[in-house]
């Protein structure tokens, strides 16, 4: 059976030039950037810079620093970046023995438009981490980052992908109630709800039953954004179906909005 775990070889090679280093840390803190940058074949981009130290509260925690004119709410790239770190967490404690406590702060991120995909920041947040001990490690061109970051950000803004935006729209009772027409508790997988398998069980799901409704319905949702040109399902969409299954959890997590927010 073909596993989709082998791909940690990988990174526990990349954690082996460090070492030594690890070995040595007194856990003062350290900081480190990673980037992913290809652009030929199937393109990807990530761009993680974070600060890791000793916690103060014997647990491990990660502080999200960002702003979402770095990059949307929902793009799904948290629980790539925290299994990163946990694989670190796991990887120091075996090597030294003892379990560590560790405070992990995600000072900066920026994606590409086309080319970056969730997945990406596992590998950005690895090179990151091992940046952070050995500076000559993964090198990477600074002006083109900063070309892409200001890129990414004008186009965020002229698309409607901010928060203000999805919170304004949430207010559109119209919207959500023709989201309700085709999707409730009766028809979902709530398993697949509550954390990484939201995007794309979202997308799925309106996929699957936007069939049902009427050719107006569609060129309204695509009036409201909630539906781009080519009828895929958009982050404005998405949190409609989160409010219309009162999926909290996820409006938080991937959006950070709160219920009363939009009331």
């Amino acid at each position: 059976m073909k596993s989709n775990t082998l791909h940690y070889n990988f990174y526990a090679i990349s954690l082996f030039r460090i070492k030594d280093k690890l070995l040595q840390w007194d856990y003062s803190t350290v900081e480190g950037t990673g980037v992913v940058a290809k652009f030929s074949g199937r393109g990807k981009y990530a761009h993680v810079e974070l600060s890791i130290s000793n916690s103060p509260t014997n647990t491990n925690e990660v502080i999200w620093n960002i702003t979402e004119e770095q990059i949307p709410n929902n793009f799904g790239h948290k629980p790539y970046i925290e299994e990163a770190l946990s694989f670190f967490l796991a990887h120091v404690s075996a090597l030294t023995g003892n379990r560590v406590y560790l405070k992990f702060d995600i000072n900066f991120i920026s994606f590409h438009i086309t080319d970056s995909h969730p997945r990406d920041f596992l590998e950005a947040t690895m090179n990151a981490i091992v940046n952070s001990f050995d500076p000559t490690a993964f090198p990477f061109d600074k002006n083109q980052v900063e070309r892409i970051i200001q890129t990414t950000y004008n186009y965020q803004k002229e698309n409607n992908m901010l928060k203000k935006d999805i919170i304004e729209s949430l207010k559109n009772e119209v919207v959500t109630e023709k989201f309700s027409k085709i999707i409730s508790q009766k028809n979902i997988d709530s398993r697949m709800l509550n954390g990484i398998h939201f995007n794309s069980y979202t997308i799925d799901l309106f996929e699957n039953r936007k069939a049902l409704l009427s050719e107006d319905e569609r060129k309204y949702f695509q009036t409201q954004n909630a539906i781009d040109y080519y009828e895929r399902l958009t982050n404005i969409g998405k949190a409609h179906i989160a409010k219309t299954l009162n999926d909290y959890y996820d409006l938080n997590y991937h959006f950070d909005i709160q219920k009363e927010d939009y009331q």
